[in-house]
């Protein structure tokens, strides 16, 4: 998939494209840490639909932060220090309304088949999505497909072994 925001890191290697198996791991990771704030995915009591939405959107910039499942975007700014990373924080949000979109039909409860594997995924896949400068679908079906191949693969590469 196409990167419009690529970067080098700190290897040298760039991102223009990135693999299914990259966006793979992007995604889990930041689905592991909003798996573990899954309460916080639902509008609070006595909040109101624009508050609920800012404090998802700034759980994802958190979950950003915490997991670096973006390292490949220019979005994102790195500091180190000595002992790792000090900080790191998302330097600009150009498509922040598309993802507050997809925050609030999340909220709403309609995100369609793409809410098919709840919210810590869909909401992990739409923030890709975002980053990327795709449609959340785009995401969804390029993981959906990748983890079918590799589930193939997997099956085919054990019965060999077995026989």
């Amino acid at each position: 998939m196409a990167n419009p925001y690529h970067r080098l890191d700190d290897e040298g290697k760039e991102y223009p494209f990135l693999s299914a198996s990259e966006l793979d791991d992007s995604q889990r990771k930041l689905r592991r840490y909003l798996r573990e704030h899954r309460q916080e995915l639902w509008a609070q009591p006595e909040e109101s639909l624009g508050q609920a939405t800012e404090r998802v959107f700034n759980l994802v910039e958190n979950g950003l932060i915490k997991t670096q499942a973006a390292r490949w975007s220019s979005l994102v700014e790195f500091s180190y220090k000595r002992r790792g990373i000090n900080y790191f924080f998302v330097k600009r949000w150009p498509h922040r309304a598309t993802l507050h979109s997809d925050i609030t039909s999340m909220l709403k409860n309609r995100v369609g088949r793409a809410g098919k594997s709840g919210r810590p995924a869909y909401l992990a896949c739409a923030t890709l999505a975002a980053l990327l400068k795709v449609d959340t679908m785009k995401v969804v079906d390029l993981l959906a497909n990748y983890r079918r191949k590799l589930g193939l693969t997997n099956r085919k590469s054990s019965r060999t072994e077995g026989a």
